[in-house]
């Protein structure tokens, strides 16, 4: 949707609604309205699970 503002190689699910906000680099978002479900962690170098 408009206003929403996705970081750097994002990755967006299927059928998935976007609403607006601000989306960090690196993360998946799935749903509907689709929320982050994975992010990269650079630190530890691998994909970790969002806890909110």
């Amino acid at each position: 949707m408009a206003g929403a503002q996705l970081g750097k190689q994002c990755i967006v699910g299927a059928n998935s609604v976007v609403r607006r906000g601000v989306y960090p680099d690196y993360c998946v978002l799935a749903g509907i309205p689709a929320k982050i479900v994975k992010y990269y962690n650079a630190q530890k170098e691998e994909w970790s699970q969002y806890k909110e």
